[in-house]
């Protein structure tokens, strides 16, 4: 848990690395392609966040493209983390 207690939910960017820690499983019958624990291996990012992250991969079917999130909330499912991005941005 973040010692701040603040969560977060946002798009990955495609130029940010990291390292895959953990490959988790997916839920059955879902828009969900990949549910990973990642660490981020740019030196900058790094020290920026030093904790672990979610990487989470949704098919986006209205727009047909996949989607890649990142969140720090570690104890919500991948669904519910999906579904807290797509009703915010209404993608």
């Amino acid at each position: 848990m973040d010692p701040r207690h603040v969560f977060f939910v946002a798009r990955k960017n495609n130029h940010t690395r990291h390292r895959v820690l953990e490959e988790e499983p997916l839920p059955q019958h879902s828009n969900i392609l990949s549910d990973q624990i990642i660490e981020m291996e740019v030196f900058y990012s790094h020290q920026k966040y030093t904790g672990h992250l979610k990487r989470i991969e949704v098919w986006d079917e209205d727009n047909d493209k996949v989607i890649a999130l990142l969140t720090n909330h570690m104890t919500f499912g991948v669904t519910i983390i999906a579904a807290i991005y797509m009703d915010r941005w209404q993608i």
